[in-house]
């Protein structure tokens, strides 16, 4: 898969960019959904370890907003 490209996503949103927790979250989301939940992925997409992944999703608040790819599968296929 392609890298979130953070430059793109501040150019496409530069209200967000002035708040950097913010554009951190949306390429966090954004990750996460390439990569259909995936966390590995999504760090790997990102440039990140595992563990930085799951440390910055703490950090910003991301949990109830973050499934994982069981979740993600479940939820899409009873919403299909």
């Amino acid at each position: 898969g392609r890298p979130i490209d953070i430059g793109a996503i501040e150019a496409a949103m530069p209200d967000v960019a002035s708040q950097p927790e913010n554009l951190e979250a949306h390429a966090i989301l954004e990750a996460l959904e390439l990569a259909r939940g995936i966390k590995s992925e999504a760090a790997r997409r990102l440039g990140w370890s595992r563990q930085k992944l799951y440390r910055r999703i703490a950090a910003l608040g991301l949990g109830e907003r973050v499934c994982s790819a069981r979740a993600c599968s479940r939820s899409r296929s009873r919403s299909s």
